[in-house]
Parts: structure tokens; sequence; C-alpha cells
């Protein structure tokens, strides 16, 4: 410490050389920076040709997830999330479950509907193993979802946006049959942001 105070351009110069090292080790490790293959990271490039794309309403590719989530419990492997505590003697042990399927478990629905075609439907449901999130786009007049979700309280959290004549568009969330989110859009390109 004495000589850092005693040669403050000679520390700070160290000190410009070690975070370079580190940036380098960063760099070649492949940590720092984007990956060109994410989809969702962009070219850099800013020059568009023809109308700018709603990042919302984009191409359903543009936002696919890299894996494809279980459809079922049945698709999951019955051993994932739990421990043996007793080690491999078949001696009992504590049994869990996992962090999602062993908390309570509730229906959900989501509805949307409008009087006009409705443009697009983003949605995200964190504790759904089936549909945890995605875009569906062109669904006509009325969507639903039904899937089952695990734990409290905010099951689902889901985007869309009125077209240019203004007719709304209404969510509606239900959990376990019970109504608790309806919301919607106002005027043209109203945009929707319903949470139940």
């Amino acid at each position: 410490m004495r000589w850092i105070r005693k040669h403050p351009r000679q520390s700070a110069g160290l000190f410009a050389v070690a975070i370079g090292i580190v940036l380098a080790v960063l760099a070649a490790t492949n940590l720092l920076g984007g990956d060109d293959s994410d989809p969702l990271a962009g070219s850099g490039d800013s020059s568009t040709e023809g109308p700018v794309e709603d990042p919302f309403l984009g191409p359903a590719e543009d936002i696919a997830p890299d894996d494809t989530p279980p459809t079922s419990l049945a698709d999951l492997d019955p051993n994932q999330g739990r421990v043996d505590f007793a080690g491999s003697n078949g001696g009992g042990g504590l049994q869990g479950q996992g962090a999602t399927t062993g908390l309570p478990r509730h229906s959900l629905t989501v509805r949307m509907t409008s009087k006009e075609p409705i443009r697009g439907v983003g949605y995200i449901i964190p504790t759904s193993l089936a549909k945890y999130y995605g875009v569906e786009r062109n669904v006509g007049t009325s969507w639903t979802l039904k899937t089952t979700v695990y734990g409290d309280p905010a099951y689902a959290q889901v985007f869309s946006q009125a077209g240019a004549r203004g007719f709304p568009v209404t969510c509606t969330i239900s959990v376990d049959g019970k109504v608790t989110e309806q919301r919607a859009t106002e005027g043209p390109y109203g945009q929707l942001y319903c949470v139940g």
C-alpha cells in the first residue's frame, strides 16, 4: 500500500495493464461481447431496407428459443431435481421435487379478443412447462392459451397492440377459473400489457 501511495503514476499504469490482460483473457474465452449466432443480438448494421419492423411483431424465427421446451411432465427426467441424502444404498432418504413442479399447481387461461384481426400476441409464462414464452401472429379475432402454472402470482404477462383503426384488443387472464386480470387497448395502435 505504501508503494502505491508513493508512486501513483506507476500504480495507475500497472492497474491499466492488469485490466487490459483481464479483458484480453475474457475476449479470448468468448465471455466478452455478443454471440454471432444469437438472433436477438442484431448485426449492428443500422441500415434497413423497406419498412422498419416492430420488434414485438417481427418474424417469429427471430425470437425462437434455442431449445424446445418440454411439452409435458412425461418429457422430463423423472429424477430431475431429486436428491437422495441417504446415498445410493437404497436407505430411503429425503426426496424432493423440481423447483417448479413442487409448488402449488394452477390452471391458467389467457384469452385475447378483438373485432378486427389481432396483429400479434406475445406472452411470458415463467412457470409453465409447455408454453413459457412465445409470439403468435395473425391469430384472427380471438386467441386462447391454456396451460398449467406453478407457485404464486403473477403467472403470465401478455403483450399486444391494436391496429390502425383502433378496435380494442381485450385480454382476459383466468387462474383456476377465476378472472385475475382484464384489460383492453385504447385508440389506434394502442398497446396492451396484461399481468395476471
